[in-house]
C-alpha cells in the first residue's frame, strides 16, 4: 500500500498538425460517458472534418455509439 494515497487526475489531450491541443483533466478515472462528451465538447472546436481520431483499446473508448458520434461530426475513427 502506497504512503501516500493521492486522488486520481486523469489528463486527455489532442496531437495535432499544429501541437498539442484541447488538453482537458478529469479528477478520478476516465469513463465512457466523459470520452462521449469530448467529440462535441472539447474536439468539436479543434477538429477539422478530414482529421482522424484514433481508438485504443483503454475500456473508457469501447462505449456504444462513440464511434457514430465521432463519424457523425465528418471524423474517421479507427479502433
Amino acid at each position: 500500500m502506497p504512503l501516500n494515497s493521492v486522488p486520481t487526475v486523469t489528463w486527455v489531450a489532442t496531437l495535432t498538425q499544429q501541437g498539442l491541443q484541447a488538453a482537458i483533466t478529469v479528477s478520478g478515472a476516465f469513463s465512457g460517458d466523459v470520452f462521449c462528451s469530448l467529440p462535441p465538447a472539447v474536439l468539436g472546436p479543434i477538429l477539422m472534418p478530414s482529421d482522424v481520431v484514433v481508438l485504443d483499446n483503454l475500456q473508457a473508448h469501447k462505449v456504444a455509439g462513440l464511434v457514430d458520434l465521432v463519424d457523425a461530426r465528418g471524423h474517421a475513427c479507427f479502433t
